[in-house]
């Protein structure tokens, strides 16, 4: 992938990271600028009032669509909640786990660790999964 592939990112922690530009990405961002139409600023999320969309400004939305959709009810809709849940499927995935903590930009895998915490439930499927059979 090359430079111009990739996104900057500047992370809670004020860190600039790059993060890759998938394909599928790609599509999804062109899809969004051809919706958004020629505008006089260069801020990738803005509002309607053609200002920037602030991290508490996309929190609130998020919890907006959230309780609009009823998903709130079931999870926890928030970005840390998708970031968390992104962490956990990618390990689940067999995605490898140094690949993930360059992913996620967290500093040291025990943060890492943290976010795919393995719960009781886990625990209790791959014991049932291990006596499949017998």
């Amino acid at each position: 992938m090359t430079v111009r592939e990739r996104l900057m990112y500047i992370a809670k922690n004020r860190y600039a990271r790059r993060i890759p530009l998938t394909s599928r990405l790609k599509a999804v961002l062109r899809a969004y600028l051809h919706e958004r139409g020629v505008i006089d600023n260069d801020n990738l999320f803005i509002s309607v009032e053609n200002k920037i969309l602030g991290a508490r400004s996309i929190q609130d939305r998020l919890r907006q669509y959230g309780n609009l959709t009823g998903v709130n009810n079931e999870v926890t809709v928030s970005p840390n909640a998708f970031r968390r849940t992104f962490c956990r499927l990618k390990v689940e995935a067999g995605t490898n786990i140094f690949v993930s903590q360059r992913l996620t930009g967290h500093q040291s895998l025990e943060i890492l660790r943290r976010y795919v915490e393995i719960y009781g439930k886990d625990l209790e499927e791959a014991i049932e999964k291990g006596f499949e059979g017998l």
